[in-house]
């Protein structure tokens, strides 16, 4: 099932909570493995330590737990199919906010013989300010 998918959301804890589960440097590596790559935390979640059986402090100090994204690793972008490029760049765009990633696969659609919605999409982000000079990056 993971040649056939373009993202990866998942719960990944950083500290054993569940019996026997793996953590997030397992799952990273896992899917790492696998074609993918980690693109952001999109929530993280944590807990305050009980001291003398209180809690201290204000806020948790220790991140626990967070909906951890993957993508494809930049390599097996390249072997995507142009629908599928199209289709990870609408994800990136509308349920991530990650106008790079989808420049990129619309962008790599086009290459690979699919439509080029690149220059439409840059137009719309330059209307909407969203479009800044390239600072480098990778790809």
């Amino acid at each position: 099932m993971l040649s056939r998918t373009l993202i990866v959301h998942a719960e990944t804890e950083f500290a054993p909570i569940y019996e026997g589960e793996p953590l997030f440097s397992e799952c990273e590596r896992f899917l790492r493995d696998r074609g993918f790559m980690f693109h952001h935390f999109h929530s993280k979640e944590g807990r305050r330590v009980l001291a003398n059986g209180s809690a201290v402090g204000l806020a948790p100090s220790q991140s626990l737990w967070a909906d951890s994204v993957f993508v494809p690793s930049f390599e097996r972008l390249k072997s995507l199919t142009a629908n599928q490029l199209v289709r990870f760049g609408w994800l990136m765009h509308t349920v991530y906010s990650a106008a790079d990633f989808a420049m990129l696969g619309f962008s790599l659609a086009a290459k690979a013989g699919g439509p080029d919605y690149a220059p439409a999409y840059r137009e719309m982000l330059a209307a909407t300010n969203a479009l800044s000079a390239p600072s480098g990056g990778a790809a």
